[in-house]
């Protein structure tokens, strides 16, 4: 199956198992991207960051329901790749692969709740490190050098949109990893300290009507996706 273009972005459409057969095959890093309006926005309002996301390193995958119904649109066989599923996916190859991973982001409490609930549901992962997001991401040194030390093979970042993207793209020829994923809330999710709608209104394409039933002062967000899916099907 083909990729789509959505504003000139590369939007993976195979679904989330190929996408790890495809991560699996390529060599050199890798910088996976959860694509929705709320990442999307930042190169499309910056011809420099721009540039950054049109990257050969990259895999931009239909998260949120603003980049997959555009790209579905496009390609009707494009299947829907949630961020955190990913996640959990590739956090299962390595736990068979035995290689090692780095989680950054999300509150201290979040974070360290949510180390043993990763190692309980995959026993045999290496956690070769991790730290909170509360730093200064201008002078972090210190956390660098520590994920050199840890030569983790992938690092997860749940430092929030756009701060997690340029997070990686600063510092990714850095780092030995050679695996990158900006995920977002996902640290939350599966920490427990929040908790995912339930299946069926993801399947229907009503997570963000959950999320915004949670938590109303979200309506701004839900109406830049509108906005966003919308110029994407006049213009993208």
């Amino acid at each position: 199956m083909r990729n789509i273009q959505l504003f000139g972005f590369d939007i993976y459409c195979n679904g989330a198992e190929k996408c790890i057969a495809e991560i699996k095959s390529r060599a050199g890093k890798i910088h996976i991207i959860s694509g929705n309006a709320e990442v999307l926005k930042y190169p499309l309002a910056d011809k420099g960051v721009y540039a950054l996301f049109k990257q050969i390193e990259n895999i931009i995958i239909p998260d949120g329901i603003s980049v997959y119904y555009p790209a579905k649109r496009k390609n009707k066989a494009c299947k829907k790749i949630p961020g955190i599923e990913l996640m959990q996916l590739l956090l299962e190859e390595y736990s068979n692969s035995g290689k090692s991973v780095y989680f950054l982001g999300a509150k201290k409490s979040v974070i360290e709740n949510m180390i043993p609930k990763i190692r309980a549901q995959f026993p045999r992962l290496m956690i070769a490190g991790h730290h909170h997001g509360y730093f200064d991401k201008n002078n972090c040194h210190d956390i660098i050098d520590n994920i050199k030390e840890s030569k983790a093979h992938a690092l997860f970042a749940a430092l929030g949109t756009p701060a997690q993207e340029r997070f990686i793209f600063e510092y990714m020829n850095q780092l030995p990893c050679s695996l990158f994923m900006g995920v977002g809330g996902s640290f939350d999710v599966l920490s427990g300290a929040i908790k995912r709608s339930p299946k069926w209104m993801r399947l229907a394409g009503l997570e963000w009507l959950y999320r915004l039933l949670r938590n109303p002062s979200k309506i701004s967000r839900i109406q830049n996706n509108i906005a966003f899916i919308i110029k994407a099907f006049l213009f993208g």
